[in-house]
């Protein structure tokens, strides 16, 4: 979402199992926003770290599909 400068996206994942995304950090950008949650509403923590122009993040796998952001700016 260019407007917005923020990057979202839906992931199936395993209940209780790490889950990870690796994104590529355009130079300018700082990654400065990170949420996840279950299509029920429920946040779950996430960590993030960022080596260069990559940015991991990572959280919890859930029984529900999660949705996550990145924020940009």
């Amino acid at each position: 979402n260019d407007a917005a400068a923020k990057l979202t996206g839906e992931a199936e994942t395993v209940a209780g199992e790490p889950y990870g995304l690796w994104i590529h950090i355009p130079r300018g950008m700082t990654a400065t926003r990170f949420r996840a949650a279950t299509k029920g509403g429920a946040e779950l923590p996430v960590d993030h770290q960022v080596a260069g122009e990559l940015l991991t993040i990572s959280f919890s796998g859930a029984a529900q599909p999660v949705e996550w952001q990145v924020g940009f700016h």
